[in-house]
């Protein structure tokens, strides 16, 4: 089968998507999907600014523009595709379909939103795919989209059978109050334990023994899980979803302590595994972080998030 692929570039999550289609057969390929500025589906933006970029877009017609001037520059977007797969979709239009389907009108496309639609109107477009799915379970409420969690990978070989050093960890970009809750987890138990390793991005604020400047790449991030007895997962408080974190959290066989309130409707919840905190007050139940428990990711949910089975779910 043949694919094209168009999802953001955060954290190169697409890449190991694009290396699993292949390893399973499949001829893939990757467009990147670009945010624009100018688009009025942007809620945080105000109502007279987003209808302003609303009749720009309208009247210069700029993502008609956009795909017409990318397919005229790549040459892989004018071809015969079996199946679309688009994550989030910030920059699709049904211009990049109706070219598409001249080359074949049986195309198959598939939507999947890893963000929340209170971030951005994701399922503006949702009528033009034959198949809708989403991490967030009450946008999958909402839309009528089959809940899909994130995916995880196999840790490889060099990763695999390392000691642990940290007893808790976590890495992440500033937002929802990311800082002050590391701060404060930093303050209730540095003084219990001194290897906890709490990093946030974030290039406003000065360097400090939290604050980063450079993000740390992944595989090294996936280091620093594998080698920590308990994850600190913060998320955003307007989804119902699971960072990727608190699923290769739980794929590990980690602890997880978590801001997210809607853990308790996920499929593969378990309080032993999972504390759940109060972002605001985000106290510690230091027992949580004492019992030596063992877990493993046999849990049924988690073993079908894991990616050579994760991504059965797009081809239809």
């Amino acid at each position: 089968m043949k694919i094209l692929l168009l999802a953001p570039p955060y954290m190169g999550l697409h890449v190991p998507i694009i290396d699993e289609l292949k390893r399973q057969g499949h001829e893939a390929y990757y467009f990147e999907d670009t945010m624009f500025t100018w688009d009025w589906k942007h809620p945080w933006r105000g109502r007279h600014d987003r209808l302003f970029r609303r009749i720009k877009c309208y009247t210069k017609q700029a993502f008609q523009h956009y795909w017409n001037n990318q397919i005229k520059k790549h040459p892989n977007l004018d071809d015969y595709y079996d199946l679309l797969i688009v994550i989030n979709g910030c920059s699709f239009h049904p211009t990049l379909l109706a070219k598409l389907r001249m080359h074949n009108p049986r195309i198959k496309s598939v939507l999947y939103l890893w963000d929340n639609s209170e971030f951005y109107d994701y399922y503006h477009y949702a009528a033009y795919f034959n198949k809708v799915m989403t991490y967030d379970i009450d946008d999958g409420l909402k839309f009528n989209a089959k809940f899909l969690p994130f995916y995880w990978q196999p840790l490889p070989d060099d990763l695999q059978n390392l000691p642990i050093i940290y007893k808790i960890s976590m890495i992440g970009s500033n937002h929802d109050n990311r800082y002050k809750i590391a701060l404060s987890i930093n303050e209730q138990l540095s003084t219990i334990y001194n290897s906890l390793y709490l990093k946030v991005l974030d290039k406003s604020l000065p360097k400090s023994e939290i604050i980063i400047h450079n993000p740390i790449p992944i595989k090294e991030v996936l280091k620093i899980m594998i080698q920590s007895e308990c994850i600190l997962d913060t998320d955003r408080a307007s989804q119902s979803g699971t960072t990727p974190r608190l699923i290769w959290a739980l794929a590990m066989g980690k602890k997880v302590i978590t801001t997210n309130q809607n853990a308790t409707r996920l499929p593969f919840f378990d309080a032993k595994q999972i504390l759940i905190i109060d972002r605001k007050n985000p106290i510690i139940d230091k027992s949580f972080l004492e019992k030596d428990i063992k877990f493993n990711n046999q849990n049924k949910s988690i073993k079908e998030s894991r990616i050579d089975l994760w991504v059965k779910n797009f081809i239809i």
